[in-house]
């Protein structure tokens, strides 16, 4: 769902779900959190929302580091053409830097899947399992009690138990 989510282009989506299902990932990689917030950026100027883009860029990278900074201008450079497909960096705007962030996402959860402790992963798995479920399920339109929250386990009021 997280793959899915980027490629869809549905960067807060895919934050939510990382949070979610990985609620330490952006505090151990800040690499990847802030290319996430790249291309949310990215998705904004495709959609031509440049006064949005511009604030969500004045909120998010206020003190954006070397790094970062460097691709933020690549970035903000999309805004200077008209469309920005015209732009040098036009790059960004392809759907393979997408893939690229998604395949960095997924390296990343890789690797705390990996380092996560034994016992926790049984739960992870059944939390996982149960959120493709739910999907697979919303997907064919049953009815069926869904779980709106996982960390509380809580059900939605809306179907009568």
């Amino acid at each position: 769902m997280i793959r899915e989510a980027v490629q869809n282009g549905c960067i807060q989506e895919t934050i939510r779900l990382v949070n979610q299902l990985y609620p330490e990932l952006f505090a151990n990689d800040r690499s990847v959190y802030v290319h996430l917030q790249q291309l949310q950026l990215i998705e904004l100027i495709r959609d031509e929302k440049i006064e949005e883009a511009l604030t969500f860029a004045q909120a998010h990278f206020p003190e954006a580091s070397f790094n970062d900074l460097a691709n933020l201008e690549r970035t903000m450079t999309l805004l200077a053409f008209n469309p920005a497909y015209q732009s040098p960096f036009a790059d960004l705007l392809e759907l393979s830097h997408r893939r690229k962030i998604a395949s960095e996402l997924n390296s990343a959860i890789v690797k705390i899947e990996q380092k996560g402790d034994q016992l926790l992963n049984p739960l992870s798995n059944v939390l996982k399992l149960i959120l493709w479920a739910q999907d697979e399920l919303d997907k064919k339109t049953v009815k069926y009690p869904k779980m709106i929250d996982l960390a509380m386990a809580a059900m939605d009021p809306k179907y009568p138990s």
